[in-house]
């Protein structure tokens, strides 16, 4: 499924995935009408969230062979998780995605 199908199957999925991943509505608005890509440090939040309704790939058509060696290396799939509020200090599945990694081990 896409992400633009998944944010109107319900109303206030928008505002609850904006809240998850600690950006505004307008952002995720923006993602889903295609006006801006997906951040790939998002796609595994996003993927979880929606409980693997909507993919990593097809969130980032364009990154498939990425999230496939991403996942082998990792030795296994993205499964979901209850999602709740995205924190800061939460480890990202895909940490060579993560910005915070280096901040954080500085």
């Amino acid at each position: 499924m896409k992400l633009p199908e998944w944010l109107k199957a319900k109303r206030g999925r928008k505002s609850a995935l904006a809240a998850y991943l600690g950006v505004p509505p307008s952002f995720v608005s923006k993602m889903a009408n295609g006006e801006r890509p997906v951040p790939l440090e998002h796609c595994p939040y996003i993927q979880a969230f929606t409980e693997n309704e909507v993919t990593c790939e097809e969130q980032r058509p364009d990154k498939v062979e990425y999230f496939a060696k991403i996942r082998a290396q990792s030795g296994t799939a993205t499964t979901a998780a209850q999602p709740e509020r995205r924190v800061s200090t939460e480890p990202n599945p895909f940490p060579d995605l993560d910005r915070r990694a280096a901040v954080q081990g500085a």
